[in-house]
């Protein structure tokens, strides 16, 4: 079985070395991809690829061709040589569906944040073409997770707001209640910031109240590898047993950093960097999979704040509490 990813998605391959100690492993060479040059074959029936670009077209001749800027967001040192094209291309629109290529994972393992009370998580980076039953599969065969009964999916606001100290406790208590006696999953967008770091904060709470890793919350998060800030740390041919990510928030730009008390990362690529919601279809795919699952899995999606690209997932209804930010504008003026 083969774990692969893409250029803008690292998978579970190497997932391997810590999860399938009876599986036997096979090495073998690959073509002409930089980011992978090994291949891991493992009894897991599953192959997951990341994104990586294979052709190099520049944003503006006289401004960003000194950099060595590509349109994917890349500077020309992260292409393979194969892929800088005479000068004659920098006309032409940079599209993902012809200009990257899958290459096998390169980005899996244990995750540590380090500090007091923190847990090893799981990470893995995987593509934005990866089918959702792959995924599933990852979650319950190799990293252990039982099926939920029942699907929490928390989106909204990506940057920091402010909430009431009583409405913050209420969610809080209510989301971490739901899922310990549901035996839910909890998934967010899986970076430190906005909603994805209060639902992360609630998880904190539990854990150090309860002290136990008996009835442990399950927090996914499901982020976009190319707007992930400090992942280099993150990347190794063999997988990283585990991985010392730092959680930097003053360094960190226009990018996010994941955040410190999710439990698992899918960390979706599409071969481009600093791009955010790559995620978000390969999100609403899993969920959907998820609770369609077996018997059918009950889904619960929970909105706090958030602007108008919340509504890209699918949500069968809503509740709009009053002053709940833009979202609840962008909701009437679509059904009034």
């Amino acid at each position: 079985m083969t774990v692969s990813t893409l250029t803008g998605s690292i998978m579970t391959g190497s997932i391997l070395t810590g999860y399938l100690r009876k599986c036997s492993l096979m090495i073998c060479s690959l073509m002409k991809f930089s980011l992978m040059k090994c291949s891991i074959i493992t009894c897991f029936l599953m192959r997951v690829y990341l994104m990586t670009c294979c052709q190099i077209i520049f944003f503006v001749l006289f401004a960003c061709h000194s950099k060595g800027i590509c349109k994917c967001g890349h500077q020309r040192i992260h292409h393979v040589d194969d892929s800088i094209k005479p000068e004659n291309y920098l006309g032409e629109t940079w599209d993902r569906h012809r200009h990257v290529h899958e290459v096998p994972t390169d980005a899996y393992g244990d995750i540590w944040f380090g500090g007091l009370g923190q847990k090893i998580g799981k990470y893995v980076r995987v593509s934005s073409d990866t089918s959702p039953d792959l995924l599933y599969q990852l979650l319950t065969e190799q990293w252990k997770l039982p099926p939920p009964n029942l699907l929490i999916s928390v989106t909204g606001g990506a940057k920091n707001f402010y909430m009431k100290p009583h409405l913050t406790a209420l969610f809080r208590r209510g989301l971490i209640k739901v899922a310990q006696t549901t035996g839910a999953w909890i998934i967010t967008g899986g970076t430190h910031a906005g909603v994805m770091k209060h639902v992360g904060q609630a998880v904190r709470e539990y854990v150090l109240s309860s002290g136990s890793m008996e009835g442990q919350i399950v927090a996914i998060g499901v982020a976009t590898w190319g707007a992930i800030h400090n992942r280099r740390p993150l990347v190794h041919l063999e997988g990283r047993f585990p991985a010392h990510y730092s959680l930097d928030m003053q360094s960190q730009g226009h990018l996010s950093c994941l955040d410190n008390n999710h439990s698992h990362f899918l960390l979706v690529d599409d071969g481009t960097h600093g791009c955010y919601g790559v995620e978000i279809e390969l999100r609403s795919r899993l969920e959907r999979l998820i609770s369609q699952h077996g018997v059918r899995i009950p889904v619960v999606c929970v909105v706090l704040n958030g602007g108008p690209g919340t509504l890209s997932v699918s949500i069968m209804c809503v509740v709009l509490n009053g002053g709940s930010g833009t979202l609840s504008v962008s909701i009437i003026s679509l059904w009034c």
